[in-house]
């Protein structure tokens, strides 16, 4: 008998709810009420469920993510300073 680690079961418990969208820094719902399971691709098992996005998420997505670009730090920074963020 083998006993699961409890990070795996911690992450069992938190697969069981719905997750949203994460869109310009903050968790939101999506614009419609389905949802599309998350698959383990190595069984093909169920893990959980994510609320699926809609045109209208995914533009709000973009738009987040542009104005993060023009407004945060990245597009100030010098070649080496953005090498060393991302290492």
């Amino acid at each position: 008998m083998t006993m699961e680690s409890p990070k795996l079961e911690w992450a069992k418990e938190w697969l069981k709810t719905t997750k949203r969208l994460y869109i310009g820094g903050e968790w939101t719902d999506s614009s419609n009420d389905r949802t599309i399971d998350a698959i383990n691709p190595a069984t093909g098992q169920v893990l959980g469920s994510i609320q699926e996005a809609t045109k209208e998420n995914v533009d709000q997505a973009v738009t987040a993510a542009q104005n993060a670009f023009k407004k945060g730090a990245w597009p100030s920074m010098g070649r080496k300073e953005r090498a060393n963020v991302m290492r």
